[in-house]
């Protein structure tokens, strides 16, 4: 995995190669496959979560959020996305 974070806009890019956790600090996240993930706006009450599937796959990634204490999952469903099967599926999660 590779995770890089702006500091000024609160927003962390993290690239899944394989299903895995990312951790840092109070921040926890967890993907069942591949993905791109933007985590922005980020606080103790909400997150703003943009998923992409690179490869394709037109299957739902599965992500679970945490913040703390606080867990929500999100699943992102790449199913019969046709020509938009790269494209980004946005969620916002209240923790």
């Amino acid at each position: 995995m590779q995770a890089v974070r702006n500091t000024k806009l609160n927003v962390w890019m993290v690239t899944f190669f394989e299903a895995g956790t990312f951790t840092h600090k109070e921040l926890s996240v967890t993907v069942d496959k591949p993905c791109i993930l933007m985590i922005k706006d980020i606080t103790s009450k909400s997150a703003n979560l943009h998923i992409a599937d690179p490869g394709q796959t037109q299957s739902p990634i599965q992500v679970e959020l945490k913040i703390g204490k606080k867990t929500q999952t999100r699943t992102a469903d790449f199913t019969q996305t046709g020509i938009y099967a790269g494209a980004t599926n946005q969620d916002t999660v209240k923790l």
